[in-house]
C-alpha cells in the first residue's frame, strides 16, 4: 500500500480539476482515497517517487495524449509498459478523452 496522509489508496490526477470530479465519485460510491492533483501529467514521475514509486495502493489518470509522461514515468521505476493495457497492468489508467470530460458525464450535469 502507498504511504499516504491517510494510509490508504491514492488516486494521482493532473489538475485541481480532476481531483473535484474525482473525490465526488469517490464519496458518492463510499471508497476512501486520497486524490492528489499533480500539477500537470509531467510531475506524475516525482509524485511516484515519493509514494515509493507505482504498486498497490497507487492510480494515476492520464489522458491519452499524454501517455509518453506516464510511460516515462514508469520506466523511471524500472516498469516497461507501452501499451494502454501495460499501463493499466501498473496502475496507470488512460481516458481516451479528456478525463474531465469523462468525469463529468459520471456524475451527470445536475452533480456538476
Amino acid at each position: 500500500m502507498a504511504a499516504t496522509g491517510t494510509g490508504g489508496p491514492v488516486v494521482l490526477v493532473e489538475g485541481e480539476s480532476d481531483a473535484v470530479l474525482v473525490r465526488a465519485l469517490l464519496a458518492r460510491r463510499g471508497a476512501p482515497a486520497e486524490v492528489v492533483p499533480m500539477g500537470g501529467v509531467t510531475n506524475l514521475a516525482a509524485h511516484l517517487d515519493a509514494l515509493g514509486g507505482p504498486g498497490p495502493g497507487v492510480l494515476a489518470l492520464v489522458d491519452a495524449p499524454e501517455v509518453r509522461f506516464a510511460v516515462g514515468a514508469l520506466r523511471r521505476h524500472g516498469v516497461r509498459a507501452e501499451t494502454v493495457e501495460e499501463l493499466g497492468w501498473h496502475g496507470v489508467l488512460v481516458c481516451d478523452r479528456d478525463l474531465e470530460d469523462v468525469l463529468i458525464r459520471s456524475l451527470g450535469p445536475d452533480a456538476v
